[in-house]
């Protein structure tokens, strides 16, 4: 008895170490801008048992049957009930922006200029198709006030990247996630409208399937992507 309880011991120490193959599934947008690779690079320095097998996608992906330990999903509002588990691991801001040769085309010479949401109805919207709404909903802290736009969609989606890419090429104005266009902010690529409004917040979540305890490389790698997710959104 004594020895199968050593053995079992070991065998939970074991799980609870990581290493082998972790199989992860991320978004093509949230992959291709970099956010990834400081934390994967981090968790494969601080464990050299761990290899990553990443998968990127941007449709509906069966993770129980191709076998995947961590699914990282980017979604407005709660996850749905379903067989998996979804752990929330941090919030991103959605901003609304365009690059300045569009807004020129349009007659607006400063982005300042832009103050209610109804000042975007003649522009037009490129929207991701994960947002179903035909409408933007904004709200304004300050004056507690909530509005909604009467912009046109123009263009509809499935990939961030392309998203991000025909807001800089100058086709109309989106609702992007801040992190992912922090370099297209910084050189003026791209500029935000209506700064004081604020949109629903973009959700990150861990999605595993229904396994109690969690292996060990997967406890890993949901409390680093946690603190690196964080730290992009505060900064």
């Amino acid at each position: 008895i004594q020895q199968l309880q050593n053995t079992q011991q070991q065998l939970n120490d074991l799980r609870q170490q990581p290493q082998g193959e972790l199989r992860i599934s991320a978004p093509v947008g949230f992959a291709a801008c970099g956010l990834l690779s400081q934390p994967l690079q981090q968790l494969l320095h601080s464990h050299p048992q761990l290899n990553i097998r990443l998968f990127v996608q941007d449709d509906e992906f069966d993770l129980i049957s191709n076998r995947i330990d961590l699914a990282l999903c980017i979604r407005q509002g709660a996850m749905p009930d379903s067989r998996l588990v979804a752990r929330h691991l941090a919030d991103w801001d959605l901003i609304l922006a365009a690059a300045p040769e569009y807004l020129a085309s349009k007659g607006i010479r400063q982005p300042q200029a832009l103050t209610e949401p109804a000042q975007l109805s003649p522009l037009d919207w490129l929207q991701h198709q994960n947002n179903k709404a035909e409408h933007l909903l904004l709200h304004q802290p300050l004056l507690q006030q909530t509005q909604q736009t009467a912009a046109a969609v123009k263009l509809r989606l499935n990939n961030m990247q392309a998203l991000i890419q025909f807001s800089r090429d100058g086709l109309g104005f989106a609702a992007l996630p801040k992190p992912e266009i922090s370099r297209e902010l910084a050189d003026g690529r791209l500029v935000q409208l209506l700064p004081a409004w604020q949109l629903p917040p973009l959700s990150i979540y861990a999605v595993t399937s229904a396994r109690d305890p969690l292996p060990g490389k997967v406890k890993t790698a949901i409390r680093l992507l946690s603190k690196r997710l964080l730290q992009y959104h505060q900064s």
